[in-house]
């Protein structure tokens, strides 16, 4: 594969998370653009692996740490938004998605490599 298109995945498998988290942020939490961009960085840990992996050797890897933050993310607003409020104070639902999120990513960028590597999908070298 050439590495422009392995970065083109990259790339989206990543924006699609952070879209997903501005999605939360708008809709559920009324935040402005402005707001929801400003705090992005504490919800986006666990994609910190996936730009290192967009860097790095195989930049499809990207799209393990971008899975795990997406289906984090959406427990996120059921846990906020949808789900009733049963009582107990402030949500800490993104507590969560570090403490797990972050390690699942790890594991999840490094699953992504070997199966490319099982499968011979091959990023040719810069």
């Amino acid at each position: 594969m050439t590495r422009k298109h392995a970065l083109v995945i990259g790339w989206s498998a990543i924006a699609l998370a952070i879209a997903v988290q501005l999605f939360n942020d708008l809709t559920c939490y009324g935040n402005s653009l402005l707001d929801a961009v400003k705090h992005l960085w504490f919800p986006a840990i666990p994609l910190i692996l996936g730009l290192i992996a967009v860097f790095g050797e195989n930049p499809i890897k990207a799209i393990g740490a971008s899975l795990v933050a997406i289906t984090f993310y959406a427990m996120a607003y059921y846990t906020d938004c949808i789900r009733p409020y049963e009582g107990g104070g402030a949500s800490m639902f993104y507590v969560v998605v570090i403490l797990y999120g972050t390690p699942l990513a790890f594991i999840a960028t490094w699953l992504v490599g070997f199966i490319c590597r099982q499968f011979g999908v091959t990023v040719e070298k810069r």
